[in-house]
């Protein structure tokens, strides 16, 4: 998260990866949610901006939010 904003599922994969068990992974995510660290609405505007900023087409930039696991009422 200091490098750059990552969606929920991105985090997630990335616990899940470093074999940190489920209950933990969930706990994890539901303190950062509730601290405001993670949250799919703010990530999904964010990139937005940057994608718009280089030009990127709308389509494109719905495309990549899904594979991110933004739903798609934040993608909205």
């Amino acid at each position: 998260l200091s490098i750059r904003p990552r969606s929920r599922r991105e985090l997630e994969t990335a616990l899940r990866q470093r074999k940190f068990l489920r209950t933990d992974i969930e706990l994890i995510l539901t303190d950062l949610g509730e601290r405001q660290f993670v949250d799919d609405g703010e990530f999904a505007r964010q990139f937005v901006e940057a994608r718009v900023r280089r030009r990127q087409g709308t389509l494109l930039i719905a495309q990549e939010l899904r594979q991110k696991g933004v739903a798609d009422a934040d993608a909205r």
